[in-house]
């Protein structure tokens, strides 16, 4: 788009320039999307100078919101009435789309969180994107060709190495710089022990 935002299509999905307006003169855009099937990806350019920055995404039964992030819209394919939204960077708002004489609910979600609109009802508790596979599944088909792999947007859990081992050689003679007596490896011989308790 003009205004530096761009889309990524999943292969297989459909979406619909609804709306595009940019007036930088005049400081304003204000954007329709609308999600039919499948899966996009959306990063949009904040415009934080201009008066009006609307960039809203329509599915058949979805708003999403938002002014300045990354994230993806999916519709699931065997149920055109689910949506998913996942955000990779930045602040969204989704919200149930009914009709005015209905109640409308939103949920905001943040980096890394995913929520679903299912049919009318209202937007589901957010979920939070913990692992790397988990990341990979939701960007296939709409990476940006540049981007590179899901390991650098979900951060790894530390790794804690096991502590370390040592092999004691059977031969004492084999330990460089240590002069050991012989007879430390050797088998105590029976009955050289005291009794118990003496």
């Amino acid at each position: 788009f003009v205004d530096n935002s761009r889309v990524r299509i999943a292969p297989n999905s459909t979406l619909e320039i609804t709306e595009y307006l940019y007036q930088p003169e005049q400081k304003k855009r204000q954007s329709l999307l609308s999600v039919w099937s499948g899966k996009a990806r959306f990063l949009v350019n904040d415009l934080v100078h201009f008066r009006q920055r609307d960039f809203v995404v329509h599915t058949q039964n979805a708003i999403v919101g938002t002014r300045g992030t990354d994230y993806i819209v999916t519709t699931m394919k065997k149920n055109p009435w689910v949506t998913e939204v996942s955000v990779l960077e930045g602040i969204v708002e989704l919200c149930n789309r009914l009709e005015e004489k209905l109640r409308v609910e939103c949920v905001e979600l943040t980096r890394l969180m995913v929520a679903q609109v299912l049919d009318v009802s209202s937007p589901s508790e957010t979920r939070e994107i913990e692992t790397v596979p988990e990341l990979e599944e939701t960007l296939e088909g709409v990476v940006w060709p540049e981007e590179p792999g899901a390991e650098t947007i979900v951060e790894p859990e530390p790794f804690t190495p096991p502590p370390p081992t040592v092999d004691l050689p059977e031969d004492p003679s084999d330990i460089p710089g240590e002069d050991i007596q012989e007879d430390v490896f050797k088998e105590p011989v029976s009955g050289s022990q005291p009794p118990p308790g003496q």
